[in-house]
């Protein structure tokens, strides 16, 4: 498995290019709306996947980081990183590697959203882009002209 500063590192790149690509560069496939819709269905359904696995990972480093340090866990984090990082090296790994974690889980969070937005957008395109209906298509019966309820029960 990659690292979690090589993932962090493309889910970044992915993530400042969806606006670029919400905004200009998708516009003219709007035409091949559901193809689209559907990769961006799949990038979300493998984005979700990562992010469980990402997840995972952070709680082994987790409970890693607890093991490590047991019950001076307290003492140890009211260190300074510098002072962290010399007396219990393995430990300072982890808990940076959780860090890095969750800031991968907070970017294919970030990057949901926005592939969430550009599906909205293709979506609002695509009704914008059917035909209306024309007036002579066929309306649903009216029953203005029904007679009335009798008045009295049989």
């Amino acid at each position: 498995m990659a690292s979690a500063a090589e993932i962090t590192g493309k889910l970044q790149q992915l993530a400042e290019q969806i606006p670029e690509l919400a905004g200009g560069a998708f516009a003219p496939a709007f035409e091949s709306g559901p193809d689209m819709r559907e990769q961006i269905s799949r990038l979300k359904q493998q984005l979700h996947q990562l992010a469980q696995s990402v997840e995972e990972q952070k709680l082994k480093y987790a409970e890693s980081y607890r093991q490590r340090l047991g019950e001076g866990k307290a003492a140890f984090e009211a260190m300074g990183a510098g002072m962290q990082s010399r007396t219990h090296p393995e430990a300072f790994n982890d808990k940076q590697t959780f860090a890095r974690l969750q800031q991968t889980i907070d970017l294919i969070s970030h990057i949901q959203g926005d592939l969430l937005d550009l599906d909205g957008r293709i979506e609002q395109e695509e009704l914008r882009s059917r035909p209306s209906p024309s007036p002579n298509a066929a309306q649903a019966p009216s029953y203005d002209q029904d007679p009335a309820p009798p008045t009295m029960s049989p």
